[in-house]
């Protein structure tokens, strides 16, 4: 076709005046042509179409979102997995048990809040009792308010002391010597007091308290004539609603008294009994109980008469003059070491400052070694204070304060475990 026409042109410049037919042929043929590049056209046309719907796919593809694909092809498999027959069941079987583990977990909750309701009645009856029994005791303080505070598994309780309108915390190990709390504000009597206290309310919400036994060890320590005597009536007035009744002490005079006022207001009877607990003949290292003990004579020995001296005189219910009683508190010191070391500290030893000599040089293997820590440098105090009541050569009296002497003596007391 393009030779034709490049023919047919060029006659046509040579005589261009001349006219000239194009032929049926080349006419079909130009029309073929013109067929072709319509054809040509239109591909071109759908190829543009498909390019820019590739660039689309291609910009997506680039952005991420193939990785988004197959996320979602993997949620399609789990999908299918999961509602598969063994995998549907094992999902029941998990709500199940999830609905079973949050049922419990609500019984729990249930069950917690009755237990720190409990709790909560069962110290404020507590609380009633103690303040009944304080005041009974003629304490100066009474039991305050109850502060609650909760962890992730429990209610925990501390209760406080309210003395002269302060509140008095209980306080504990980490508690310093400046903090007010129970261990620097109470006396060792109203420590015992409350520790008494406490018991005996614990005996009031016994129910079954006629089918018990109960148990006193040293319940008046370093109590007053007044709390010695509402103990002695708390006491007795529980011979009724008990089993039996035990009392220990170190103080035959307390137990005398005790016998006493429980045997049937003064007069003793067969269900009261006075027994001793003693080292066991020919066998030091065990203990014995006798039913043949003479106590009328255990608190008229000198060592009883010299606590019951030293006693009244820090009560101040004694008529002994400041000598007499400081002439008490060395022999009171060496019977009572002699008792509790009879092997270290034998009758042939002259006095106190022997034992403590021989305190000093004892070695780890000494029953006294643990008197070295600071139950010794205790005892070198009081001795060099009580050596003067005793020098008969010193024509003169040693003097000395009731302030100082009071001192000596609670001191001496701390030591016999009565302060």
């Amino acid at each position: 076709v393009n030779d034709e026409i490049k023919a047919l042109l060029s006659k046509k410049r040579s005589a261009p005046l001349e006219s000239y037919n194009i032929g049926e042929g080349l006419m079909q043929k130009l029309k073929a042509w013109e067929d072709v590049q319509r054809i040509v056209e239109e591909y071109n046309c759908s190829s543009e179409k498909n390019n820019e719907s590739i660039d689309v796919l291609k910009s997506t593809l680039d952005s991420g979102g193939l990785a988004g694909e197959r996320r979602k092809e993997l949620n399609l498999r789990n999908i299918k997995i999961r509602f598969s027959p063994e995998i549907a069941n094992l999902c029941d079987e998990y709500r199940s048990e999830t609905a079973t583990l949050r049922q419990k977990e609500d019984q729990k909750k249930s069950v917690r809040k009755k237990i720190d309701e409990k709790i909560v009645q069962t110290f404020q009856d507590y609380k009633d009792y103690l303040n009944e029994y304080l005041e009974n005791f003629g304490t100066n303080f009474r039991i305050g308010d109850l502060d609650k505070k909760r962890d992730r598994t429990s209610m925990r309780l501390e209760f406080n002391i309210a003395l002269a309108e302060e509140k008095i915390s209980l306080g504990n190990q980490k508690s310093g010597i400046v903090d007010r709390s129970f261990r620097n504000v109470l006396s060792e009597g109203d420590k015992r007091a409350l520790a008494l206290a406490f018991f005996l309310s614990k005996l009031e919400l016994i129910p079954d308290l006629s089918n018990k036994i109960i148990v006193f060890d040293d319940p008046v320590t370093s109590m007053d004539d007044n709390r010695l005597r509402r103990t002695f009536e708390t006491i007795c007035g529980l011979r009724e609603n008990a089993e039996q009744i035990i009392i220990l002490s170190h103080r035959p005079d307390l137990l005398y008294t005790f016998w006493n006022e429980c045997g049937n207001k003064g007069n003793r009877s067969d269900t009261t009994k006075l027994l001793q607990i003693c080292r066991q003949r020919g066998a030091p290292e065990y203990s014995e109980i006798r039913e043949d003990w003479d106590i009328e004579s255990s608190i008229n020995s000198p060592r009883e008469k010299h606590f019951r001296n030293v006693l009244d005189f820090v009560n101040g219910n004694s008529d002994k003059d400041r000598i007499e009683i400081g002439k008490c508190l060395r022999p009171l010191l060496e019977s009572h070491y002699r008792y509790c070391y009879p092997d270290q500290y034998p009758s042939k030893m002259k006095n106190l400052g022997e034992f403590i000599n021989r305190v000093e040089s004892s070695n780890e293997n000494s029953p006294l070694y643990s008197l070295k820590d600071g139950e010794l440098e205790e005892l070198r105090f009081i001795n060099s204070f009580a050596v003067k009541f005793h020098h008969d050569k010193n024509k003169s009296l040693p003097t000395t304060t009731i302030s100082e002497l009071t001192g000596y003596c609670n001191r001496v007391l701390k030591l016999l475990g009565r302060r």
